[in-house]
Protein backbone atom coordinates (compact mmCIF):
# COMPACT_ATOMS: atom_id res chain seq x y z
CA UNK A 1 0.00 0.00 0.00
CA UNK A 2 1.37 3.65 -0.36
CA UNK A 3 0.55 6.21 1.56
CA UNK A 4 1.32 9.60 1.30
CA UNK A 5 1.54 11.92 3.74
CA UNK A 6 0.45 16.20 3.57
CA UNK A 7 1.12 19.12 6.02
CA UNK A 8 1.20 18.62 9.71
CA UNK A 9 0.98 14.95 8.99
CA UNK A 10 3.60 14.28 7.11
CA UNK A 11 6.01 16.80 9.73
CA UNK A 12 4.58 14.62 12.75
CA UNK A 13 5.24 11.76 10.84
CA UNK A 14 8.50 13.00 9.90
CA UNK A 15 7.54 11.43 6.27
CA UNK A 16 6.02 12.40 3.05
CA UNK A 17 5.37 8.95 1.53
CA UNK A 18 5.98 5.27 1.94
CA UNK A 19 5.11 1.87 0.75
CA UNK A 20 4.02 -0.63 3.40
CA UNK A 21 2.42 -3.82 3.68
CA UNK A 22 -0.01 -4.26 6.49
CA UNK A 23 -1.02 -7.19 8.50
CA UNK A 24 -3.85 -9.26 7.28
CA UNK A 25 -5.72 -7.63 11.19
CA UNK A 26 -5.86 -4.45 9.30
CA UNK A 27 -8.85 -4.07 6.81
CA UNK A 28 -10.38 -0.61 7.17
CA UNK A 29 -9.41 3.32 7.28
CA UNK A 30 -10.09 2.84 10.85
CA UNK A 31 -7.77 0.24 11.81
CA UNK A 32 -5.00 1.54 9.30
CA UNK A 33 -5.28 4.79 11.86
CA UNK A 34 -5.27 2.73 15.13
CA UNK A 35 -2.37 0.77 13.53
CA UNK A 36 -0.35 3.86 12.16
CA UNK A 37 -0.26 5.58 16.13
CA UNK A 38 1.05 2.42 17.38
CA UNK A 39 4.33 2.83 14.97
CA UNK A 40 6.16 5.64 16.90
CA UNK A 41 5.73 8.39 18.77
CA UNK A 42 6.00 10.95 15.60
CA UNK A 43 2.83 8.79 13.90
CA UNK A 44 1.06 8.21 17.61
CA UNK A 45 1.09 12.11 17.41
CA UNK A 46 -0.07 12.58 14.10
CA UNK A 47 -2.98 10.64 14.68
CA UNK A 48 -3.75 11.39 17.89
CA UNK A 49 -7.20 13.74 16.52
CA UNK A 50 -8.78 11.38 14.09
CA UNK A 51 -11.40 13.88 13.53
CA UNK A 52 -8.83 16.01 11.63
CA UNK A 53 -7.24 13.06 9.70
CA UNK A 54 -9.03 12.66 6.21
CA UNK A 55 -8.30 9.94 4.04
CA UNK A 56 -8.39 9.30 0.48
CA UNK A 57 -8.34 5.31 -1.26
CA UNK A 58 -7.21 5.91 -4.85
CA UNK A 59 -8.58 9.76 -4.92
CA UNK A 60 -11.08 9.44 -3.37
CA UNK A 61 -12.64 10.54 0.04
CA UNK A 62 -13.35 7.64 2.76
CA UNK A 63 -14.33 7.87 6.34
Amino acid sequence: MRILYFAWLREKAGIAEETISLPQTVTTVAELIEWQQQRGEGFAEAFADTAVVKVAVNQEHVG
